[in-house]
């Protein structure tokens, strides 16, 4: 029983308590005065209860777990035998809040965050002078860093939105005095996100792995993130290959061009075709080709046109995932990333340790697994592109 229920059934009581006081019903007060003392007994508990609740106990270590997590002794010690430590404490609480894992699990957080991690030496070796290995040239996801909105720590199933498509303004009306104003109904549909598998795969070497103390833990948390982000933004500004999300460019109709060479028209074209919906976009994402064409523009004095200028001072994100001569523009919050795990626990990615593959080499083969959905708020009203066709090309 909710306790303000129980106060007022407690409140009432003491009225007909009072009542039959006054009355000199001793026997109907000495009865009432029981309720009295079982209802405090109720509140107690319940207040205690509510205290127990709202203390929030300390942090799990978890977290603090992660920010020293090491990706490279993780994967040394499973190829071993002996994970150990912070990693298999970490490896053992993802694995309890996941519905399946293939092989070990590694926090996200562990591969996506920015935080520049000390890289040290090996006290068995003198006069160590290393910097961190090179890592790949590989785009990080542009969309996370421009603003989209993420979901992580997802349930096992699929989830949806409400999202409201129609309302009553449509029938407002101007009535006279004691006049009717129309009826009118809001109606919904669902935006529903649903877990979809993207494999990674990554080779390490035997000297690599001999070589942790060079930086081997950054360059895989860098590649992994690298890897990630690429499928991340591959599916929410393209998206609808085989077991794809549907990205920005599947659900949303093209916008045709005319004015082959003028960037500047396309960037209005596009920002017409969401303001046209009632929306307010704040960013483009342009190809090479179009940034080129863009940076090669000269006005009338021969002056190169700053992309601020061109794009109407929105933020522009230059990206190889966009082929072509694309060009996207939308609101960046109304694209949703969804990254699944049991609800409450850290996103994690599934590795798989592959020690058979590239037993002949020395070589370790990791395959890592992550669940991950995108979807648009307000489908075509979010976002809008098209494709420049530059003369010449």
């Amino acid at each position: 029983m909710h306790i303000h229920k129980i106060k007022a059934d407690r409140a009432a009581t003491v009225s007909e308590m009072r009542a039959a006081l006054s009355a000199g019903n001793n026997a109907e007060f000495e009865k009432l005065a029981k309720q009295i003392e079982a209802f405090d007994a109720q509140i107690n508990a319940e207040e205690r209860m509510a205290a127990f609740e709202a203390r929030q106990p300390a942090k799990d270590s978890l977290e603090s777990e992660i920010r020293a997590y090491s990706v490279s002794a993780a994967v040394t010690g499973y190829v071993n035998g002996r994970l150990e430590g912070r990693e298999a404490e970490v490896a053992q609480e993802l694995r309890n809040g996941a519905q399946t894992t293939r092989g070990m699990r590694i926090p996200l957080s562990a591969i996506a965050d920015y935080e520049r991690r000390e890289v040290t030496a090996n006290p068995a070796f003198q006069n160590q002078s290393f910097q961190n290995l090179i890592p790949r040239l590989a785009p990080a996801s542009h969309v996370i860093q421009a603003g989209a909105t993420v979901l992580s720590g997802l349930g096992y199933g699929s989830i949806s939105f409400p999202r409201m498509v129609g309302g009553p303004d449509a029938n407002i009306s101007w009535v006279a005095e004691s006049g009717a104003v129309s009826q009118g109904s809001a109606t919904f549909d669902n935006v529903t996100l649903a877990p979809k598998t993207a494999g990674v795969f990554l080779k390490v070497s035997r000297k690599a792995l001999v070589t942790n103390s060079i930086g081997l833990d950054t360059l895989l948390r860098s590649d992994l993130n690298t890897s990630i982000g690429r499928a991340v933004d591959k599916t929410a500004l393209v998206g609808g290959g085989t077991n794809e999300p549907e990205g920005i460019m599947s659900t949303v109709a093209a916008t045709v061009f005319g004015d082959a060479n003028d960037v500047s028209l396309h960037a209005a074209d596009l920002m017409n075709a969401v303001e046209v919906e009632d929306n307010d976009g704040d960013v483009f994402f342009i190809s090479q080709g179009v940034a080129n064409l863009a940076r090669r523009y000269r006005n009338a004095l021969g002056m190169p046109v700053p992309l601020a200028t061109q794009f109407y001072d929105k933020k522009v994100v230059v990206t190889n995932n966009v082929s072509g001569n694309k060009l996207v523009y939308g609101k960046i919050s109304d694209l949703v990333v969804g990254f699944w795990n049991q609800a409450g626990t850290a996103p994690s990615v599934d590795i798989i340790v592959d020690t058979a593959t590239y037993s002949s080499e020395g070589a370790v083969k990791l395959v890592g697994f992550v669940d991950v959905d995108v979807a648009l708020k307000q489908g075509s009203a979010s976002f809008a592109w098209g494709e420049a066709a530059v003369s010449g090309s």
